[in-house]
């Protein structure tokens, strides 16, 4: 039986590939795809198009993209000269998947254009495919206070990658100086559940539709 191998990722954004049965050593992680060691080499063929370790990247001037990983996912921030592709009918980019951008964020974009700055805004990327899946971001809202909001296509919904990515930026937001709180607005089932497995609680309804909260510590979320 041949042996398999999983394709794994460091800090500075560099892959290879690693025996499955062996324990994968310190400052490597695994990225979901796993397999025979061609298919994982092609797999990294594919995904690997800039060699440079990340700490080697930052331009000498201009915006700095913000990376985090989680287990499934990658969430790439949303440089404010790529968002308005977003709002352009017909445009479309590689690595989008088929639905990607939905009409939310078609929406939220154009809100965050026409703001006077302080939204942030990252693409859900499957880390097992490189396939934008959907995006997320936040914005203030308040003293000590964030709103955050997120967007799927519609065949990715129903997998958890909603609450791993809402668990995972908000324990982000919450991590920063001054922030204490982070909201959620949520007009239906399916984005209350979000909230709820991602640890936020309901704090009231403001104009017909439910607003969460969630604050302080919180243990990761289950998908």
């Amino acid at each position: 039986m041949s042996e398999t191998f999983a394709v794994v990722r460091n800090d500075e954004d560099q892959y290879s590939i690693w025996p499955r049965h062996r324990p994968v050593p310190a400052g490597w992680h695994p990225v979901g795809v796993a397999g025979a060691r061609d298919d994982c080499l092609a797999h990294i063929e594919r995904v690997w198009t800039d060699l440079r370790p990340r700490s080697t990247r930052r331009p000498e001037t201009g915006p700095v993209r913000a990376v985090h990983d989680t287990d499934r996912l990658q969430l790439r921030q949303v440089l404010p000269g790529e968002m308005p592709c977003r709002c352009v009918d017909g445009h479309r980019h590689a690595a989008w998947a088929p639905g990607y951008p939905p009409a939310f964020t078609r929406d939220r974009v154009r809100a965050g254009i026409r703001e006077a700055g302080g939204s942030v805004m990252y693409e859900i990327m499957l880390s097992s495919t490189g396939s934008v899946i959907g995006d997320l971001g936040y914005r203030p809202a308040g003293t000590g206070a964030c709103a955050i909001w997120y967007a799927l296509e519609p065949r990715s919904r129903g997998h958890g990658y909603a609450t791993e990515a809402v668990d995972a930026l908000a324990a982000r937001v919450l991590a920063q100086p001054g922030i204490d709180t982070v909201t959620a607005t949520v007009e239906d089932a399916d984005g209350a559940g979000v909230a709820i497995r991602a640890g936020f609680s309901l704090a009231g309804r403001r104009d017909g539709v439910r607003v969460f909260h969630r604050s302080g510590q919180y243990e990761e979320a289950t998908a």
